[in-house]
């Protein structure tokens, strides 16, 4: 049959379109695997930026071709769109995609579709156009406004005046209408002066929801850290609340106030344990251990087990099967801090065949008769303990087996042998616990990310690791 030239490159540039879309979403699942690499992504952004290329080479057709495929349930087709209108430095595209998403069933956007949109401005928006977001983040809907607020805030984007220009268009009053996580944790993050009454106000409402109180007090940490933990301590009787925030920036202190909390029946949940292990206070080593005892087979005793190795850097390793792995696992969400997105569920390789094949599988690890992972056996951790006992000092918080400094820290942050999930707490912590001037934005690519990390360690071996834990944290 015979095709016209257009409809030859409409054909071709639909593909590019498909194609560019299906690697957001794997290069999505992949950020928050535990066993994948930023050298591993690469390889994927990659494969997408020459698809972006093929689409900014084919001009208005391949503009056309990709709105006109537009699904507005997919998440990748978001991020396609508006990363093309950015590439190609077509802001009116990008504001009628904006218009699209605030309308969409009365400014209802699924947080999944929110976050692809504000990735494209995250990866790839001209800083020409930085002016813009103050007005599109006051027009936005939610959850598009947070989103957008996080892209901007991790680009360093906007002026303070900007910022709070922004606030008081998208906010309104508080106690009327109050702002989602995502734009708190933004403005937090962005250092915005003049807003910390809110976060406080926030905080301390004992009826509000959980998740938001906890994303207010991790906003108001950022400039206001000894106020927010105060806050936190008097919140402590509510995980969901307090305890992430104590584990980020808390003291071996806090680390007893939350080794209390392990008294209480049904209170060892993942961010209490977490939060002990990030702490590192050696008290908490042998009630971890107990948790194991008591919590065999639970969720539980896998962030025990975490927590473990974050303080002693052990690395003890048990063999089970697949099924009994996939049993008992910590929920991601549980594991995470606030704002590290929304990871799918680990173990589940994604794999594209070629085009006519099945466009795509789902293959598990269930093959293998075995797999690894950190002990959970109590009585293993308890001889390790007894072993090496003396490379540990009282007094002291570790870090994978080393005393807690910013450059222990640092180099542990850069390591990605420690896997997704504690870099999604370690680049939270390094700011709120030691005033880090660099921030590393987990959703950046992969070549921002490997930046930000070279300037955190720059930053650390040049002074701000000479110190022990706490001697250059600025409160």
């Amino acid at each position: 049959m015979w095709l016209s030239a257009s409809a030859f490159r409409r054909g071709l540039y639909a593909e590019h379109h498909e194609e560019l879309a299906f690697l957001y979403d794997q290069i999505t699942r992949l950020r928050s695997d535990e066993a994948t690499t930023l050298s591993r992504i690469v390889e994927f952004e990659a494969r997408l930026v020459a698809h972006l290329d093929a689409l900014v080479i084919g001009d208005d057709l391949a503009a056309a071709e990709v709105l006109r495929c537009h699904d507005d349930e997919a998440p990748g087709h978001w991020y396609a769109a508006a990363l093309l209108a950015c590439a190609r430095r077509d802001r009116a595209s990008l504001e009628a995609l904006l218009a699209r998403a605030s309308a969409r069933a009365e400014g209802v956007l699924p947080e999944a579709l929110a976050a692809a949109f504000a990735d494209a401005l995250r990866h790839a928006m001209p800083i020409d156009w930085a002016t813009q977001l103050p007005v599109w983040i006051g027009g936005a809907q939610e959850p598009l406004r947070g989103w957008l607020a996080d892209a901007a805030a991790a680009r360093g984007m906007l002026a303070a005046a900007n910022w709070s220009a922004a606030w008081l268009g998208s906010v309104g009053r508080i106690r009327g209408r109050e702002p989602s996580q995502t734009l708190m944790l933004a403005f937090g993050r962005a250092g915005v002066p003049g807003v910390s009454n809110h976060f406080v106000a926030i905080a301390s409402q004992v009826d509000a929801d959980p998740p938001l109180r906890a994303a207010a007090l991790h906003a108001l940490a950022v400039r206001h850290r000894e106020t927010a933990l105060e806050l936190a301590r008097d919140a402590i009787d509510v995980p969901l609340v307090s305890h992430r925030l104590l584990g980020l920036c808390g003291d071996a202190t806090h680390a007893a106030a939350l080794l209390r909390c392990l008294d209480v029946p049904g209170s060892s949940n993942a961010q209490t344990l977490l939060a002990l292990g990030l702490i590192g206070a050696l008290p908490a080593v042998r009630p971890l251990i107990g948790v194991l005892a008591r919590m065999r087979g639970q969720p539980a005793s896998a962030a025990a087990a975490t927590a473990l190795h974050w303080i002693t850097g052990a690395g003890l390793t048990e063999s089970v099967s697949a099924a009994d792995a996939e049993a008992d696992e910590v929920t991601e969400d549980e594991q995470r801090p606030p704002g590290a997105g929304d990871p799918e569920r680990t173990g589940i390789a994604m794999t594209r065949l070629r085009p006519g094949a099945a466009p795509l599988v789902a293959t598990t690890e269930r093959a293998l008769p075995r797999l690894k992972r950190l002990s959970r056996d109590p009585d293993a951790w308890s001889a390790w303990l007894v072993q090496a006992a003396g490379r540990f000092q009282a007094g002291q918080c570790y870090r994978f087996g080393v005393p807690q400094t910013a450059r222990a820290l640092a180099d542990a942050l850069a390591d990605e042998a420690h896997g997704a999930t504690y870099r999604a707490w370690a680049a939270e912590e390094i700011v709120l616990r030691w005033h880090a001037p660099h921030r590393l934005d987990l959703r950046a690519t992969s070549g921002r990310q490997e930046r930000a990390i070279g300037r955190i360690l720059e930053w650390a071996a040049v002074g701000a690791g000479a110190g022990k834990r706490g001697s250059a944290a600025r409160t």
